[in-house]
């Protein structure tokens, strides 16, 4: 497989893209390349002898949401996988190229508590829900809610609850225990910078007390 052919085509078709007005330019190129990045790094944790499918899940990843925006949600994942089958058929083996598909077009089909899926499409699957929360997921909360008018502190609570409520109920669709516990981890972090938030924008100064302390020598 010409793995670095393959990101050059996906770089040139998706990086001034965007599935939504509001979003950054090459959302859909940064996303791809960190699901790969993400597929990869957890494979090498549960699978360290296993490096059979990195190419394929690299390759999938840059793809896998080409067609979102363009068609139905519902059918990006089939529409996706027959552009990608198009576009890298010179590139990669039979084998490779029916791989590389297959997780595109079932990567929003998720069974978390069955086989049907080899390791690499539930790989992808996880990594694709993760790469939505944690510093990405404060960014495109802050973007979406200023482009559709809402105010500060609607944008600070919102971060608390409706994404806090999201990010619980993925937890049934995660494949892999390390993937509940990454998810944990960004739950956390997201928490705690969104209680932040709204207590800065309640005009609160965080350790006020303690500042006044250090620099009048209290202890």
């Amino acid at each position: 497989m010409d793995i670095e052919k393959i990101k050059a085509i996906a770089a040139d078709l998706l990086m001034d893209k965007k599935s939504h007005p509001w979003k950054e330019r090459g959302n859909k190129y940064h996303h791809g390349e960190r699901v790969g990045k993400m597929s990869v790094a957890i494979r090498k944790l549960m699978l360290p002898d296993d490096d059979s499918h990195d190419d394929i899940m690299l390759a999938a990843a840059l793809f896998h949401d080409m067609a979102n925006g363009d068609v139905k949600r519902a059918e990006h994942g089939k529409v996706g996988a027959e552009r990608t089958r198009e576009l890298i058929k010179d590139l990669c083996t039979e084998a490779e190229l029916n791989d590389i598909c297959h997780i595109i077009e079932v990567h929003d089909d998720r069974y978390p508590n069955d086989d049907r899926y080899p390791y690499w499409v539930k790989l992808h699957q996880d990594a694709d829900y993760l790469d939505h929360f944690g510093c990405y997921d404060v960014w495109m909360s802050s973007i979406e809610c200023a482009a559709n008018g809402k105010t500060v502190m609607e944008g600070a609570e919102f971060m608390v609850e409706e994404r806090g409520k999201w990010m619980m109920a993925i937890h049934g669709e995660l494949n892999y225990e390390i993937s509940h516990e990454i998810l944990n981890e960004k739950l956390t972090y997201q928490r705690e910078f969104g209680e932040r938030f709204v207590r800065e924008m309640n005009g609160e100064i965080i350790g006020l007390d303690d500042m006044w302390k250090k620099l009048n020598g209290i202890k």
